[in-house]
Parts: C-alpha cells; sequence; structure tokens
C-alpha cells in the first residue's frame, strides 16, 4: 500500500532533481553517484527520439528542453514539428509562440498564438488560452515598440 501524500515522482523525475542538488558533504562515493546524472533531458529526448517513434509529446518536451538551455531555435523545430503532427496541441502552440519570439520572428510568433488560442478555446482549455493571450501582448507590445515615431 502507497503512503498518503504527494503522488510519486518517475524515476527519472527523481533523478532529475537529485541531479540539480549537490551531494551532501560526507556522503560516501556510492550513494553519491545518484546526484549526477549523465545525461541531460536533451540528450535523453534526443535518444528517444532516435530510437523509436515519433509523436507530438516527444517532440514537444524535446522542445521545452531546449527553450530551458535557452535556444529557441532549435525548440522552434522540434513544436512546429509537434504541432504538425497534432494540430490541435494548445500547449506546443503556445511554446511554439514564445520560441518564436525569443528567435527575434515576432509576427510568426503571433501566427502561432493564435493557432494555439483556436486550439485551446476549441478544446475548452481556458488557462492555456489565457496564458496565451498574456505572450500575445508581451509580442505585440514589444512591436509597437520597435516601430519609429511617426509610423502609421
Amino acid at each position: 500500500m502507497r503512503p498518503a501524500g504527494p503522488i510519486r515522482r518517475s524515476a527519472f523525475a527523481a533523478c532529475q532533481m537529485r541531479a540539480a542538488q549537490p551531494a551532501p558533504a560526507g556522503m560516501p562515493r556510492r550513494a553519491r553517484s545518484r546526484y549526477t546524472h549523465p545525461m541531460s533531458r536533451i540528450d535523453t529526448f534526443e535518444a528517444m527520439l532516435a530510437r523509436g517513434p515519433d509523436n507530438e509529446m516527444l517532440r514537444f518536451s524535446l522542445g521545452n528542453a531546449y527553450l530551458a538551455e535557452d535556444r529557441p531555435s532549435e525548440a522552434g523545430k522540434h513544436l512546429a514539428r509537434a504541432v504538425e503532427l497534432k494540430p490541435d496541441y494548445s500547449a506546443a502552440w503556445k511554446q511554439l509562440g514564445r520560441a518564436l519570439a525569443a528567435s527575434g520572428e515576432p509576427n510568426a510568433a503571433l501566427e502561432a498564438f493564435e493557432s494555439g488560442r483556436r486550439a485551446a478555446e476549441s478544446n475548452g482549455d481556458k488557462q492555456t488560452a489565457k496564458e496565451i493571450a498574456v505572450f500575445s501582448r508581451r509580442v505585440r507590445r514589444q512591436l509597437a515598440e520597435q516601430e519609429p515615431p511617426g509610423s502609421p
């Protein structure tokens, strides 16, 4: 019987959490090895992609990992593939818009946000629709600041 409390994390998630923490001082070498994960999240997901079938969740996870590493152009490629595989994947559209905005493509980001908004509304995903609205406002504000004074 599982104890009451928070949901158990997967072994991979637990390993990732430990890898982010330094090993406690005085810990035996054998126990210390679990605090260092040999592969990064990107390496893990790339290996999964090379091994198995291509799917939208794997592409979404890989795109998020690249975004977390501040590599938006690589993230955009995988997130674009995720929405190609599943066009109503609103979370992937949101992240694709963020990646495009970070890559310096604000107009493409706005298009992705609009597609994501439509997908979120059709899925009934109100939280994602709100987040998309916030991100698209930021991009529009950046575009307005870039326009030279006196332009229409």
